[in-house]
């Protein structure tokens, strides 16, 4: 009767602390639950599947065992005295209550769940694509995209050919490489997700080439070529980890052609007379390109053109008829024909412009200008063969002018001399005694006839005074 009253004093004790008790959930493989005081301690527990709840008995005065009541046949451990153990392990989802036999206010609660399955980690190389090649040494930014569905990434490691080059630690999952020799590189990418799961991305393949070598052998630079220029052009291209597949020859930026196959050379046919910057580039197998270091060439007509007649300087009296002639000649080619053209300069850097006056088909190649004006006249001659090459002369300039002729010389009261001439391109000058002249300072002035008129003053002082004109040829050119 003591031992019942007991009881039922710790069943009440038992039921008023498991009232107030909150589910303990805890994580790992092995679970322990003591049985002591009459009591499963945790009464509840939450586990997932695969996971082991072992049972310790610590009650020594007593015995207690574990046996399920829902549902029923699961959990049977044998009577346990103090010290001793039972461990079950929970393969399937569901909710497992159980107690002592002996003490039935003795009671717990297994709750078990799916583990939770790590999804991997995703990554992939974004950059370079897949079949990209680049200059050796490669010199760039690895890049990766990666994502984690239950997680975070922590770590995205880098690898060509398996070995590791270096890793990223957080987004966005990038490495800049440095130096990559020539060769061919599997590359990947293995991301790790914080539960330790890794995942390694597809292989993209990276091209580290050697670009190609070329140089120009033919023509060497400074080379002085006659024109019209046929010849050939010759490279020296090479390619250490591959073949060259082209070479570009180009002039100015101009391409000239392309020559595909060893021993890389181009003919070129008339090329004109003038000043060429020629480079050759090589393309290797895998598209690589180089420049080779310009080469410069002079292309001179052997087209020869010059002015015999008039020569540079010489005078021609207004309104006289000028006879321009001129020697052409090309070796081995004929000469189509010389035309002649008025220069004429512009300001600033604003080239020449050129007026013709006229052309003539066979020797002697002459043309005769015809009641010149005064001034300063500037002809060259350009030559043209049967190719269509020119070739532009040297200039002659002539100088056309009206000679001074003195009219009428008069003596105003106040002893002021008027003489009246006319002419172009002169300076009056003044003289007491033929011997000494000084340049007329007071004009003269033009009149509406075109006619000087000279107004001397120092006649008022001296009694006599001699005039002469002195022609002067001064052309001003606009800069």
């Amino acid at each position: 009767m003591k031992h019942r009253i007991a009881g039922m004093l710790l069943r009440l004790w038992v039921a008023s602390l498991a009232a107030g008790l909150a589910v303990h959930q805890v994580r790992g493989a092995t679970v322990k639950v003591d049985i002591a005081n009459f009591s499963f301690t945790p009464q509840i527990v939450t586990i997932n599947t695969g996971d082991t709840v072992e049972w310790i008995m610590q009650d020594q005065a007593t015995e207690h065992n574990v046996v399920s009541t829902t549902p029923a046949g699961i959990l049977g451990s044998p009577l346990l005295m103090v010290g001793q153990t039972y461990s079950f392990t929970f393969q399937t989802p569901g909710t497992y209550d159980y107690e002592c036999s002996l003490h039935t206010f003795m009671t717990g609660t297994v709750i078990v769940q799916d583990a939770a399955v790590d999804q991997p980690p995703s990554v992939s190389l974004s950059s370079p694509a897949d079949g990209t090649v680049v200059a050796a040494p490669f010199n760039g930014l690895l890049q990766a995209t990666a994502a984690d569905p239950d997680g975070t990434v922590t770590n995205v490691s880098f690898l060509a050919n398996g070995t590791l080059l270096g890793a990223a630690t957080q987004s966005p999952f990038n490495l800049a490489v440095t130096n990559l020799a020539a060769g061919t590189y599997a590359l990947t990418a293995v991301a790790i997700d914080n539960g330790g799961i890794s995942t390694t991305s597809s292989p993209v393949t990276l091209f580290v080439d050697a670009p190609p070598t070329v140089s120009i052998t033919a023509p060497t630079n400074g080379a002085v070529l006659p024109a019209p220029f046929t010849g050939t052009l010759q490279v020296s291209a090479s390619d250490s980890d591959g073949t060259v597949t082209n070479v570009g020859f180009f002039a100015g930026g101009a391409l000239l052609g392309n020559a595909t196959q060893a021993p890389f050379n181009l003919t070129v046919s008339n090329l004109a007379a003038g000043a060429y910057t020629l480079s050759a580039v090589a393309t290797d197998d895998r598209g690589l390109q180089t420049i080779s270091t310009p080469v410069s060439i002079t292309v001179v007509s052997s087209l020869m053109v010059a002015i015999t007649s008039p020569t540079n300087d010489t005078l021609f009296v207004t309104g006289t008829n000028v006879t321009l002639l001129a020697a052409a000649s090309e070796a081995g080619e004929a000469v189509a024909q010389v035309a002649f053209y008025q220069e004429r300069f512009n300001p600033g850097p604003v080239p020449p412009s050129y007026s013709l006056l006229g052309s003539v088909t066979n020797p002697p190649y002459s043309l005769t200008l015809t009641n010149v004006l005064p001034g300063f006249i500037h002809i060259v001659a350009q030559a043209t063969d049967l190719l269509g090459a020119t070739n532009l002369s040297a200039g002659v300039r002539l100088i056309v002018y009206t000679p001074v002729r003195f009219g009428s010389i008069s003596r105003a009261a106040d002893g002021t001399v008027q003489v009246n001439f006319t002419g172009t391109s002169f300076v009056i000058e003044t003289s007491p005694d033929l011997q000494t002249w000084t340049q007329a300072t007071n004009g003269p002035t033009q009149n509406a006839d075109g006619s000087w008129t000279l107004e001397d003053t120092s006649t008022r002082t001296n009694t006599v005074r001699f005039y002469r004109a002195r022609h002067v040829f001064h052309e001003i050119l606009p800069l």
